[in-house]
């Protein structure tokens, strides 16, 4: 059974301990999902009130304020601590449950949930709130892990004998999965469409990105940098794309 709600709201240090998107070796893949984000959202000219949803240290609330009036919320009260202590302005900071938003019907014109589907452990409840609170024709802009992605073959081809030969690696995977699980284009589509969500766009990040495999650096951000310019054409090419890491969805309701 999953736990990760359990998980997030009581291990809080050590989660802010390990979470960092703004100094880990995939800062770069991060920042550029995140520049796609803004670039489309300000296609949407009537959007003012936005809700920032599982916010965590509040990197994309700070790139969100500069446009909008956020509203950042997470769980955890440590990771509330470290948005509340960047002293932001046009941002409103709430510790709250995304599966029970503490909102009002219709309250927002966006939704932006980044980087945490995968640790949601009941997502139709998750859509159906970002649903709720929404206004008509509110927007929605969620990002997951592929389950197909090309870097996530390549681990769990490598998990699968390492698992095999160091049982600490074998618990280590084990619990991770209770809480965080990549999920496919299909079925997250499918789940959007059921809870009255049309999609308008999406987009794919990180065909090629620095990542580690057992603790070892296999691609570093400085050789990304070198084949960065591939990864642009990739993440824009028809079935190429489908093997990025990350797949945003821009959706209507």
């Amino acid at each position: 059974m999953r736990q990760a709600k359990l998980y997030f709201s009581s291990a809080e240090e050590e989660v802010v301990r390990w979470w960092d998107p703004e100094s880990s070796i995939t800062e770069a893949t991060y920042k550029h999902g995140l520049e796609e984000v803004i670039k489309r959202m300000l296609q949407y000219p009537n959007i003012k009130f936005v809700l920032d949803a599982a916010c965590g240290k509040g990197r994309i609330t700070k790139k969100l304020s500069q446009h909008y009036l956020v509203t950042a919320v997470d769980i955890s009260e440590q990771m509330i601590k470290r948005v509340r202590n960047l002293e932001l302005q046009n941002v409103c900071i709430e510790k709250a449950d995304v599966e029970r938003l503490p909102f009002p019907n219709e309250t927002f014109d966006a939704v932006v949930c980044l980087e945490a589907l995968v640790h949601f452990d009941h997502l139709e409840n998750v859509f159906l709130e970002f649903n709720r609170v929404l206004k008509p024709g509110g927007i929605l802009i969620v990002d997951f892990d592929n389950k197909y992605g090309l870097i996530r073959i390549l681990k769990n081809f490598f998990d699968y004998f390492f698992k095999k030969f160091d049982s600490a690696y074998r618990n280590e995977r084990e619990w991770r999965m209770n809480i965080f699980t990549t999920l496919t284009k299909g079925e997250v589509i499918s789940l959007i469409k059921k809870c009255n969500f049309k999609i308008r766009d999406k987009f794919f990040i990180g065909v090629t990105m620095p990542f580690k495999l057992k603790n070892n650096i296999i691609i570093s951000p400085k050789l990304f940098s070198l084949i960065k310019p591939l990864n642009s054409v990739l993440e824009k090419v028809p079935l190429f794309n489908r093997l990025a890491t990350y797949i945003y969805l821009v959706c209507q309701k």
